[in-house]
């Protein structure tokens, strides 16, 4: 139940809340767990506002990277991460540099799957539970893509895999609540079509 109440249990409001909840009395603030970290709120609840400063820990769901291995991206609690120099930086004992939080659209906090382009790696692709965003120039702009996942059935993008043979086919995998699937693609990832597998392999 994500409710407090404030007036021993007259009245309720929701706190909009994950897993906890603790109150500041002295100056009002409500926290909770937020896709970043911790959230904080100045309105009793009604929204809440990341406070990260200072953390460093990040909850990553995905990886991709390209064949260079200095392109590599994260899908992570958040949003999406990129680092450039990846490679190079592991190689010469320094750590890698990182662009966090990248959103797609202002409506994308998390992400659930990334791939990006071996040979091509400003073609990237970026899940975000049931939306799906192609990027031409490395993550600088995005497009949303029409694959035909049902939204309304807390579908997620969970992997993509691209054809051995042929780097324009790639496939995409969701869960959902009935069952998921896979789509598929046959040109790098600009139009997708439903492959129709069923739930219980036969």
């Amino acid at each position: 139940v994500n409710d407090y109440s404030d007036d021993n249990g007259a009245t309720w409001v929701n706190a909009g809340i994950r897993n906890w909840i603790t109150f500041d009395d002295v100056n009002g603030y409500v926290y909770t767990q937020s896709d970043r970290g911790v959230g904080r709120s100045d309105d009793d609840g009604a929204t809440y506002t990341d406070k990260i400063t200072g953390m460093t820990g990040v909850t990553v769901n995905d990886l991709a990277q390209d064949s260079s291995k200095e392109i590599v991206w994260l899908a992570a609690q958040g949003g999406f991460a990129q680092s450039e120099d990846f490679a190079s930086s592991i190689a010469a004992g320094n750590e890698p540099t990182w662009e966090f939080p990248i959103a797609p659209s202002e409506a994308v906090d998390t992400g659930s799957a990334v791939w990006v382009d071996p040979d091509q790696p400003d073609v990237v692709l970026a899940g975000a539970g049931s939306s799906l965003f192609r990027s031409t120039d490395g993550g600088e702009t995005w497009s949303e893509l029409t694959t035909g996942v049902d939204a309304s059935n807390n579908s997620s993008f969970i992997d993509f895999a691209e054809f051995v043979d042929e780097s324009s086919v790639l496939y995409a995998s969701y869960q959902s609540t009935e069952g998921g699937g896979v789509i598929v693609s046959t040109d790098g990832g600009e139009t997708w079509t439903n492959t129709n597998m069923p739930d219980v392999p036969a």
